[in-house]
């Protein structure tokens, strides 16, 4: 708008024309587009200049009302757009798939629409979106390329077992899975063990592969790869669109592979191995690089994109999904710098930017609609509270119809093996209600609480993972400082050079980096044990137990714990202490933290002591930060633990995709793995 304001006032009598003619959309879509976009004023173009936009369709029927339905869940929701693809394909024998587009904010929302598209074997395609590495097929060839550089990644290994060339059957995989379990060894070692003619043929082509890994460049190396697992072959037999594009897919990513291989030699002066690709491509995907994938044009199917992508689109039947508050419109994450005003020369909106550009947004999605416009929502998306209906629903003028609960069996969400039904094969569902634990502990709570379906693989399936460096210098922390203090408590002096005997004995040199980080991290491991020392050795500790384990009963579940420090205090109460090795917490956190809750239950109704005072130390910081918590602050969180047991219970295993994903182990394998 400023822009044309300036161009009006440096050239005066240039002509103005308005353009209110429109000629794909019916007047029923149009006006209550208008009705919304009218919200902008006073900031858009027609109220700056006094004119009108209200645009006059120039098709001769009026076409058809826009819908808002709201359905009870997310798999409702798809569920019913779904039914509306059949229904309405049904009654308009012209239009066929390539005449619906489903539109969403963002692409991970389009994830539910898409694996439900393919359950029903229809047709569709990602349209104008990035995601080329979240492709099942090229997560596949990443998979293998790990598991022939190093077989113990258990995760890729468990998602190249599941690739449907190589025909392993389920049971198989998941006998692999219990007895690594049981033997408490990697499933690379129980794979190797097994005599089953499918294992084998993956054992010869992964030796295979590793004699050649030196040999070949990283594109030779991936394409015989590719050929001798016998990837392309269902793909090719089979014609379909999705087959058709997972090929181009390969190809595209196998023209990425060459783009490396020449721009490393460039760089080096050497031709790249596969491990450099390897490494190469880690940190690809930890910037969130995520080239476009591909796209067949003038091909039959249901369209899915963002509503960025839509721009300039137009088709007769649209579907606008997860129209709520925080997903449309988006929260507001500001600028990363905030340009001071007076710097800028343009004329600044007076009303809010953020949500004028999402309204403006909205608009385009709604106008994308030729003569079919639905729009969409949930009541729950898999939080504990509903969703509120967009605002700009409300500034539509619509009424909102409440078409509740619309799931069927093939629509229905998580249910798999892998949490959805994947593009490895179709495992049976998994029965969850057998497989709830008889104890459970805050871990697996809280684990539950920040992504369900991480909760499935880490406790249901067990997927095995590589060690985590955090998880092993936390347990060489907690492990010195009890010997530490139990050597104290049975009257022994303890030098800090025997803190330091302690320590490189209990050290735990898994899941770092390389040598390098290894080493850094035990040196600041010495340096927090010599302050920890200088602040402790001098005086009297006043420990009434170390590591004391507990067992509570919540709701009809055991729950087992280990608290690391008990003091006695002077009140006659005891402090809970529990030893933290990572980014020390502000107060307001400590004081809401959950674990600290559960401790304090734990020591008052488990051991029958009195906590006066819940303290996390962080150890490498070196602070003390201290809380305490109210009856009432125990029963607000029994609640919470017995909702979380029932919703495990019910099977609820719906994916939270957070920016968290980056860290999690499980990100190569979950096909709702936020990609930013």
């Amino acid at each position: 708008v400023s822009n044309i304001l300036q161009f009006m006032e440096d050239y005066p009598k240039a002509e103005r024309v308005t353009l209110l003619k429109n000629y794909r959309s019916g007047q029923k879509v149009l006006d209550p587009s208008y009705k919304l976009i009218v919200n902008n004023n006073p900031d858009t173009l027609e109220s700056k200049l006094g004119i009108s936009k209200e645009l006059i369709s120039q098709i001769k029927t009026k076409g058809i009302s826009p819908e808002i339905c709201q359905a009870e869940g997310l798999e409702d929701e798809v569920g019913f757009v779904i039914k509306k693809i059949y229904e309405v394909l049904g009654k308009e024998p012209e239009y066929t798939y390539k005449d619906v587009a489903i539109l969403a904010r963002a692409n991970s929302h389009l994830d539910p629409f898409l694996m439900a598209l393919r359950k029903h074997g229809l047709p569709y395609q990602l349209v104008g979106n990035r995601g080329l590495y979240d492709r099942d097929e090229v997560r596949d060839v990443i998979a293998l390329l790990r598991v022939i550089a190093n077989p113990k990644d258990g995760v890729s290994l468990y998602r190249v077992l599941n690739i449907p060339s190589l025909e392993i059957d389920g049971d198989d995989i998941s006998k692999l899975l219990a007895e690594a379990r049981y033997k408490k060894t990697d499933l690379w070692e129980e794979v190797k063990n097994s005599e089953k003619d499918k294992l084998s043929l993956l054992k010869e082509l992964i030796k295979e592969r590793q004699e050649n890994i030196t040999r070949e460049t990283p594109s030779e190396f991936i394409f015989n790869m590719v050929t001798n697992v016998g990837y392309l072959r269902p793909l090719v037999e089979d014609e379909t669109v999705e087959n058709q594009l997972s090929i181009k897919n390969l190809d595209i990513f196998l023209n990425k592979v060459k783009e490396f291989e020449i721009k490393h030699r460039e760089d080096t002066k050497e031709l790249p191995t596969v491990v450099d690709f390897l490494d190469y491509m880690e940190l690809v995907l930890e910037a969130g690089d995520n080239p476009a994938q591909a796209e067949l044009e003038d091909i039959d199917t249901v369209n899915l994109m963002t509503v960025h992508a839509s721009k300039g689109l137009e088709y007769p039947i649209v579907f606008m999904v997860n129209l709520v508050s925080d997903r449309f419109p988006t929260r507001n994450k500001g600028d990363v710098i905030d340009v001071p005003n007076e710097l800028i020369k343009e004329t600044l909106p007076s009303g809010d930017e953020h949500i004028q550009e999402e309204r403006r947004l909205f608009y385009v999605g709604m106008t994308r609609a030729k003569k079919y416009l639905y729009l969409t929502l949930a009541k729950n998306y898999g939080g504990k509270r509903e969703k509120v209906p967009s605002g700009f629903l409300q500034e539509v003028g619509l009424k909102m119809e409440y078409v509740g609960k619309v799931a069927d069996e093939k629509a229905g969400g998580q249910d798999s093996l892998f949490g959805v039904t994947s593009a490895f094969r179709d495992p049976q569902a998994v029965n969850v209600a057998n497989l709830v634990p008889q104890t459970m502990s805050y871990t697996q709570i809280d684990t539950y609480n920040a992504c369900p379906l991480k909760y499935k693989y880490s406790y249901i399936l067990r997927i095995p993972t590589l060690p985590n460096y955090a998880l092993s210098f936390g347990t060489t922390m907690h492990e010195t400082l009890k010997e530490f203090h139990t050597k104290r408590m049975f009257g022994k002096n303890v030098s800090l050079e025997d803190l330091y005997e302690i320590y490189e004995r209990k050290w735990i040199p898994l899941g770092y980096d390389d040598e390098k980080h290894r080493a850094e991290r035990f040196e600041s491991g010495k340096r927090v044990l010599e302050e920890y020392y200088n602040k402790h050795a001098a005086g009297k500790d006043n420990i009434e137990a170390l590591e004391k384990s507990f067992n509570l009963r919540i709701g009809g579940t055991n729950f087992f714990g280990r608290i690391d420090r008990i003091d006695n205090l002077d009140s006659g109460g005891v402090e809970i202490i529990d030893y933290k090795t990572g980014t020390a917490k502000a107060q307001k956190d400590v004081d809401r933290d959950a674990q600290v809750t559960i401790y304090a239950m734990a020591a008052k109704e488990a051991l029958g002591l009195k906590p006066d005072l819940l303290t996390l130390y962080f150890l490498e910081s070196g602070e003390k930060i201290s809380t305490t918590r109210t009856q009432e602050d125990l029963v607000k969180q029994k609640e919470k633990i017995v909702e979380t047991v029932e919703n495990i219970k019910k099977g609820q295993f719906e994916a939270n995709p957070t920016i968290q994903c980056g860290w999690c182990d499980y990100k190569d394998i979950c096909p709702f793995a936020y990609r930013g």
